[in-house]
């Protein structure tokens, strides 16, 4: 973990915000040029639907029947004009992007409470192909990374509780020319992000906080049960099944099943046994840990 001395420098952590805006003038916003609001249709009950919405630049920004105010959408996107969040976001980006809501959409980032927050950096120049990372991905909190396929590229997630874990393939997503593996953090419940204090999008700028969320993105890669796919071809013949057994995260899932209590049982053993194992035939799961690391955790003077 880093220094909690340091102060980082928050590149390329910030996405996509879910926020709860208050003392916000509705009448300013919905007659705010940038913006144009609709209601949408139901087709269930074939009447208009009382919110107002209307999109800008990768915002979706919504007024309640009763005048509440909400946004959501990739602050990264937003400052990038809407288009894409494939480039690194620095600090003064993210800076910026706050005195954009402010300037454009008359939103002051004091008042906008945060309900969920992703963070995710781009990591670009490591050795291995964005494929083999996303297949070496097995499991993590014994719970399985599962491919989701779309469109314009694929990642894996792995679901829990409070928040989701995901890999992408970000060079296949906007169709780069150079490999970009990205790892996000997704969280799902307001309360993760917020255990001892509330946070708005100003307080994302305070150096607690920005220590807080890069050490919980670190840690959510040290938590990933890694087996480098390429080690099968790899491993000499008797150690195959091994490797093809720990690859496989249904054996992990049934190991779990029968191995409750104590963390000295066949499950944690198993995994100690296959970490240091695979430690000691591949240097991938290490070089994109220590790029994590330095993504989030470079230090100001």
């Amino acid at each position: 973990m880093f220094d909690k001395g340091a102060i980082l420098s928050l590149v390329q952590m910030y996405d996509f915000v879910k926020v709860y805006v208050e003392k916000v003038s509705t009448s300013d916003l919905l007659k705010n040029d940038c913006l144009e609001f609709k209601s949408q249709f139901s087709r269930s009950t074939g009447e208009i639907e009382p919110w107002q919405i209307a999109d800008y630049k990768n915002l979706r920004i919504k007024v309640s029947p009763t005048q509440k105010v909400y946004f959501s959408g990739s602050v990264h996107k937003y400052f990038n004009g809407g288009e894409h969040n494939s480039n690194d976001y620095s600090f003064s980006n993210y800076r910026h992007t706050l005195e954009m809501l402010s300037d454009e959409l008359g939103i002051d980032s004091k008042r906008c409470w945060i309900q969920n927050l992703e963070t995710g950096v781009n990591l670009r120049d490591l050795s291995s192909p964005t494929s083999t990372i996303l297949d070496s991905c097995i499991m993590t909190k014994r719970k399985r990374f599962k491919d989701q396929v779309l469109d314009n590229g694929n990642y894996r997630i792995a679901k829990l509780s409070q928040y989701s874990l995901k890999a992408y393939d970000k060079a296949l997503q906007y169709n780069l020319s150079e490999e970009v593996f990205r790892w996000e953090i997704k969280n799902n419940k307001a309360q993760r992000i917020n255990k001892d204090y509330q946070y708005t999008l100003k307080d994302l700028c305070r150096s607690d906080v920005r220590m807080k969320l890069g050490n919980a993105l670190v840690k959510s890669w040290q938590d990933v049960l890694f087996v480098d796919s390429r080690l099968i071809e790899k491993s000499a013949p008797d150690e195959r099944f091994l490797v093809a057994q720990w690859s496989n995260p249904i054996y992990w899932e049934n190991l779990a099943k029968t191995s409750k209590g104590s963390l000295k049982n066949r499950y944690y053993r198993e995994l100690d046994k296959c970490n240091k194992w695979t430690g000691q035939r591949s240097t991938l799961y290490n070089e994109i840990t220590e790029a994590i690391t330095d993504k989030v955790g470079t230090f100001y003077n």
